[in-house]
């Protein structure tokens, strides 16, 4: 018997899927929980230094595709930026996507990375065409293309979606305000938001992060 959805989980800026620890942690409550597969594409293709959202978005078109069964809706996590991947994926393919649990989701990263470098690293970006990141394997740096923050721009705004969806976001985030996550919420009625006490990494909210996956993709109660 195929399975009724695919799942996935798309991670934030400048890591992977495997170094995330809510992707790990939720990779094996899913698969102990219901024996599903927690699909975590690295979404930082072709490569880091060339990566942008847009090139994230045709990444995970082509594994639409080929991931079985292809007919199945997804249910997606994304974390941060992954958020606003995963919200935009799912403006363009409306048809494909069943429900959205977005962690912290970065709508005005383009607004965050511009305060967080400030206009004089920003500028260098811009004339050397290459800034200076940790890598995201979490060993050494990598000069990232300013073509990143060009489509960045292009991409940082409130897509409209008609799935249905959860927002959990923490109180104490000071990487992305959690009014992004409220304005947001003003043209998207079939959303609803969780606040929670944590701040953007939400490392202390596992089990509220649980309790909304059983509830927006309809998962019977679990123990663990």
């Amino acid at each position: 018997m195929q399975p009724q959805f695919r799942y996935a989980f798309f991670h934030g800026f400048g890591t992977t899927a495997s170094r995330s620890t809510k992707a790990q942690l939720l990779s094996s409550w899913f698969r102990t929980n219901y024996s599903i597969e927690l699909h975590l594409p690295n979404l930082n293709q072709p490569t880091f230094e060339t990566f942008n959202v847009s090139s994230a978005i045709g990444y995970f078109d082509q594994l639409n595709q080929q991931i079985e069964p292809n007919n199945a809706p997804w249910r997606i996590i994304g974390s941060s930026m992954g958020g606003l991947i995963a919200a935009l994926w799912a403006s363009k393919n409306e048809q494909a996507v069943d429900s959205l649990l977005l962690l912290c989701p970065a709508f005005v990263f383009a607004n965050t990375l511009e305060s967080k470098l400030g206009e004089s690293n920003i500028e260098l970006w811009k004339q050397n065409n290459n800034f200076t990141f940790p890598h995201p394997t979490g060993t050494g740096t990598v000069d990232l293309s300013y073509h990143f923050m060009e489509d960045l721009k292009k991409n940082s705004y409130y897509p409209k979606l008609n799935c249905k969806g959860t927002i959990i976001h923490g109180i104490k985030d000071e990487v992305i305000p959690i009014s992004s996550s409220l304005e947001f919420l003003k043209e998207n009625q079939k959303f609803e938001i969780m606040e929670v006490d944590d701040g953007h990494e939400l490392s202390s909210s596992f089990t509220e992060i649980t309790i909304a996956c059983q509830k927006i993709f309809n998962l019977p109660k679990s123990n663990l």
